[in-house]
């Protein structure tokens, strides 16, 4: 019982840390008389690369990797040359009006630009400028005081469970 007891405590342990490794970032975005945000959660990959594993706000889906115009849903929040996609960009599909359409956003040349294509009998496809900014959410405090309160816990069931031995 005691060995069953504290693999689940370790369990846990390595749970809440993979979890605490996605970032959330808020993404803002204009072009024209269009404008909108989204609420992103990204794992880093590799130095500033991070993949998009979930987005939320006004935006019907992610688009799987290679699902759209050559997606990869990688983004750079914090690059210093400007690029925040890259070539491949953030795919997603977004409902404006009742219209339905798939839209990638990517970076070339310092700038972004989306390139859309409207799903329905008519199929309107275009590439537009936009004006992208990406924040990084930081935790809430009552998240990390909960994730603390949780792994002193742990702690003090494992150090109990020693001392009866």
């Amino acid at each position: 019982m005691k060995l069953s007891l504290s693999s689940l405590a370790v369990l846990g342990a390595i749970t809440v840390s993979t979890a605490a490794c996605a970032d959330t970032f808020i993404v803002s975005g204009s072009a024209g008389a269009i404008s909108g945000t989204a609420t992103v959660s990204a794992t880093q990959v590799t130095g500033g690369r991070y993949e998009v594993i979930f987005i939320a706000g006004g935006v019907q889906s992610l688009i799987a990797p290679g699902g759209f115009n050559g997606n990869d849903n990688f983004i750079f929040p914090f690059s210093p040359s400007g690029d925040q996609f890259t070539g491949g960009g953030l795919a997603f599909e977004q409902n404006f009006g009742g219209n339905f359409y798939d839209i990638d956003v990517y970076s070339s040349g310092g700038s972004e630009y989306a390139y859309y294509k409207e799903l329905g009998p008519i199929v309107n496809t275009g590439t537009i400028p936009v004006s992208v900014t990406m924040t990084e959410v930081a935790p809430e405090p009552s998240s990390l005081i909960l994730l603390g309160t949780g792994a002193v816990g742990a702690f003090g069931v494992a150090r109990r469970r020693r001392s009866r031995a």
